[in-house]
């Protein structure tokens, strides 16, 4: 039978209420890590729904369920899904360990039991008679919400930018190890991110470029690149890529990344057109603004919004620096 899970959760709060321990929840003491969940691989998918909130809900339940992980000593596998696929029947089938969902949903619970509600109107479902992981994920949520910490994630989900915790996104963990990898500044590598996305996780444009840093699905899946680390990992790697690129042409590593974040945007094909033309008209290649000038004179290019687009980035970099 299907029941908006609102219902459907409701009905089984109270069991799910029992198996929270009182002393944890007045101490607020971090979850023990169950022999059953600790060095496995926890496997999850988080339902995105057409509402408003959508992003903001499955961005904080994307790093509350790698926090999860990590704090129970497990690895992660997490999925963000359109609804196409009948995760209810996944989870039932052992494929999945867990899906989030929204309370308001219309799913097929039989079978499944849910954690205490979420702040944002959402539920962590997992097979019934898992009552060793229920009671591990309980415990963890309701000593996470106590916590000042989930109060400052919670709030870098509503601000953009930089936060009075010193934050600039929920992803800066992530940020910084990717920008590590390539040599760049994690804030210069936020700004790309913040102005191809506005750090909402789920995007994808007509053009087909995906998440976070609005990756082009090629030889990756959509639903591989919806996951905030992978497509960090592959837009950084890929910007690592523009940037030696242009290293020979540029006038040092400033001028390589200005170009990088150009071909970013706008292809490599056209940069590449940008600097031969410029070199045809005897303008110094080596400059992204002295490039950047000749482009309105180019037949084939309308570059006005590429130009912008790394003013723009280059820009929030700047204000995002002095905020530290």
């Amino acid at each position: 039978m299907r029941l908006p899970l609102k219902y459907a959760a409701a009905a089984l709060l109270t069991l799910s209420a029992l198996l929270i321990t009182p002393h944890s929840v007045r101490t607020g003491k971090k979850a023990s890590h169950p022999k059953d969940l600790r060095d496995t691989l926890i496997r999850s998918a988080i339902l995105l729904t057409d509402d408003e909130n959508s992003e903001f809900k499955a961005g904080l339940n994307y790093v509350l369920l790698r926090k999860f992980c990590d704090e129970m000593h497990a690895g992660h596998d997490i999925r963000l899904s359109s609804g196409e696929e009948d995760w209810t029947d996944s989870l039932r089938g052992g494929k999945v360990d867990i899906i989030v969902a929204g309370l308001g949903d219309t799913l097929d619970t039989s079978g499944l039991s849910p954690t205490r509600d979420l702040e944002d109107s959402t539920v962590w479902l997992v097979r019934a008679g898992a009552e060793g992981k229920l009671h591990a994920m309980n415990m963890w949520l309701t000593s996470t919400f106590d916590s000042k910490e989930y109060l400052k994630l919670r709030s870098s989900f509503r601000t953009k930018g930089i936060t009075g915790s010193g934050r600039i996104s929920p992803y800066d963990e992530i940020i910084k190890t990717y920008a590590a990898k390539i040599g760049w500044d994690w804030k210069l590598i936020a700004s790309v991110i913040y102005h191809e996305s506005r750090f909402k996780i789920g995007v994808a444009s007509d053009r087909g470029a995906v998440g976070l840093m609005q990756v082009v699905a090629g030889k990756y899946s959509a639903e591989y690149l919806l996951d905030p680390e992978n497509n960090i990992s592959v837009g950084t790697t890929y910007l690592d890529k523009l940037q030696k690129r242009y290293a020979s042409v540029a006038a040092d590593s400033m001028e390589s990344k200005k170009f990088a974040l150009a071909a970013f945007n706008a292809g490599e094909g056209r940069i590449d057109k940008c600097i031969k033309f410029a070199t045809e008209k005897g303008v110094d290649p080596s400059s992204w603004d002295k490039v950047a000038e000749l482009i309105p004179l180019m037949g084939d290019f309308d570059g006005r919004q590429t130009i912008a687009y790394v003013d723009g980035v280059l820009t929030t970099w700047y204000a995002w620096s002095k905020g530290f």
